[in-house]
């Protein structure tokens, strides 16, 4: 047994611990009215990451166990009354922190596992992700309120958005430089905007151009860890 780190979550009791599809280790730490961590398989420090509700329990029990299924996308686990009936199954959705309770299972359970998983089991189908707000935009909105770009998406994901954009220096126009950035949760399919504003320096270096061409860019990232690039070419006027 070899000693990774301290997890510096302070104080844990019942728990488990489980890589998901994406390769990331989620952590049930601290029971049922606590936190999913998101845990550093290498240093072994324990980060908080959503807060949990839902639980069936309402006086507050251990999460006794995690495990992903087979698709590496759901986090199971048991809400266990420190021993005294009744005890859950239950899932935990790692995006937002809900709690499903899926019923009453063996008193006191204490650990569960997934057998016979295959490659083929697991969920390899990314997220679609469609651009919904016209390539052309006006450049004052952009200097004042940001860029509001308009998304659908049709499962759960995490996102991160950046702008780039060709600003003119001495007549020519430059190369592809960050002009604001974003991150989004989502917890569901659906519509949604996000903002992308460039800092204040950039918004007063925007006042001297007449147009600039850029590039809005997202990766998304669903809960099985499956990954969807999207750009979309832009001009501002």
């Amino acid at each position: 047994m070899t000693n990774v780190g301290t997890s510096g979550a302070g104080i844990t009791f019942g728990g488990g611990i489980a890589f998901s599809g994406a390769n990331a280790l989620f952590g049930l730490l601290n029971g049922d009215d606590g936190y999913t961590w998101l845990v550093n398989a290498q240093s072994g420090f324990a980060a908080k990451d959503r807060r949990l509700n839902g639980s069936p329990n309402k006086s507050g029990a251990m999460l006794s166990s995690a495990e992903f299924d087979c698709k590496g996308s759901t986090l199971y686990s048991v809400v266990n009354d420190y021993g005294a009936p009744p005890t859950y199954l239950v899932s935990i959705n790692t995006i937002n922190g809900d709690i499903i309770t899926h019923g009453v299972t063996v008193p006191g359970l204490d650990s569960i596992a997934f057998a016979g998983c295959t490659e083929k089991d697991k969920d390899s189908t990314r997220a679609v992700v469609s651009l919904l707000t016209a390539a052309r935009q006006k450049l004052s909105d952009l200097r004042s309120s940001g860029l509001q770009f308009k998304l659908r998406v049709n499962e759960p994901a995490k996102f991160t958005f950046t702008l780039l954009g060709r600003l003119s220096s001495k007549g020519k126009r430059g190369k592809a430089r960050e002009l604001a950035t974003a991150t989004a949760s989502r917890t569901a399919a659906g519509e949604f905007t996000v903002t992308l504003r460039p800092n204040a320096a950039l918004r007063a270096r925007l006042k001297k151009e007449k147009k600039v061409p850029g590039l809005f860019r997202l990766t998304a990232t669903d809960a099985a860890g499956n990954v969807t690039t999207r750009t979309k070419p832009m001009e501002f006027r």
